[in-house]
This record gives C-alpha cells, structure tokens and sequence, in this order.
C-alpha cells in the first residue's frame, strides 16, 4: 500500500511538473520561427499596421514579387497603406473576402494559383503564427505552393505572458481558437 502511495506521488509530482512546463512556455510555444524563403509573393493577414509594415520590409528586402493582403478591406489595412510604405500599388494585390484564418488561407490559394503562384511567406503577428501554420499547412496541402512563415512582434509579451493581464488574455484566447481550429479541421 505504501508503494503504490509513493507511485501516485510520484505520478502527481510529474504531472504537476508537465503542467508547470508547458504553462511556462505557453506563449512562445504560438509563435513559430522560421527563416523565410525567396518567393513570388508575401501574404499579409489583416489586421495590423505592424503586420503590413513587416511584410514591406521583406518586400524591400527582395523576399518576394508582390505582396497579397488577406482581408484587405479592414481599417489602414489597404492598398494604399502599403503604398504609403513605398511598395508600387501595381505590386500590391487585396484580397476582400476573408473573414477569419481559414478564410484567409483558403482566398489566398484560390488567388494565389489563379496567378501561377509557387510560394509565398504568410506573414502575421508572433502569437498567431502556430494557429496560422496549422491551417495554411491543411488547406495548402493539395497544392504545388510552397510556404514559410515570418512572425512578427507584437505587443504582447510571449516570454513571460502571466505578468502581464493584457498578455495572458490573449494567450488563453489563442490556445481557445487553436484547439477550436484542431477540432474542425
């Protein structure tokens, strides 16, 4: 009997321990590094002034041909938005339709193959990047395009989340839309 006592303890003191671990790196576990690849178009999820201004410097940087923006219909989110940051409007494709991740992912490679399109880096905030992958990578699968990612920073602090009020409600809401996002796709 003591045995098993000290077993269950033992079993206990590794969960808690499992637990302590992951609720540590829960907000650097969402976003994914990646070094992005040459290719023929930079996509930008909306909303964020910070997103569209990341996906121009990897314009600038030569990182792609064109830039698409997903849900370009939202706020400065726009054409002309891009164009302000110097990228030629005939280099700035909008996509309007989407209305959430999958959307995004699903408009995008419509568009994306309709213009013969290879690759392309999706470019979105740090805490979005592992939902983003997930359901690019499903809905891309069947196709000859190739992706890589570039999160950018946001203003939430992934490192050390639970310090922060405005940080830990969007990790909880990140891992909420993450696990909806596993259950329907």
């Amino acid at each position: 009997m003591v045995q098993k006592r000290w077993l269950w303890a033992g079993f206990l003191l590794f969960g808690a321990g499992l637990l302590a671990a992951f609720l540590w790196k829960a907000g650097s576990f969402l976003t994914v590094e990646e070094k992005p690849k040459r290719s023929d178009a930079i996509v930008v999820l909306s909303p964020g002034t910070e997103r569209i201004a990341a996906g121009v410097r990897l314009w600038k940087d030569g990182y792609g041909d064109d830039i698409v923006l997903s849900r370009a219909n939202t706020g400065t989110f726009t054409v002309q938005e891009a164009a302000a940051l110097g990228v030629p409007e005939e280099h700035v494709i909008a996509e309007e339709q989407a209305h959430s991740t999958y959307t995004n992912a699903t408009y995008t490679k419509e568009l994306l193959q309709h213009r013969g399109s290879t690759s392309a880096i999706i470019v979105t905030s740090d805490y979005h990047m592992r939902r983003t992958k997930f359901i690019f990578e499903k809905v891309f699968r069947d196709s000859d395009i190739s992706l890589s990612y570039a999160p950018t920073p946001s203003r939430y602090t992934l490192s050390d989340w639970w310090n922060d009020e405005e940080s830990k409600r969007m990790v909880w809401k990140e891992y909420a839309k993450l696990a909806g996002y596993y259950i329907l796709y």
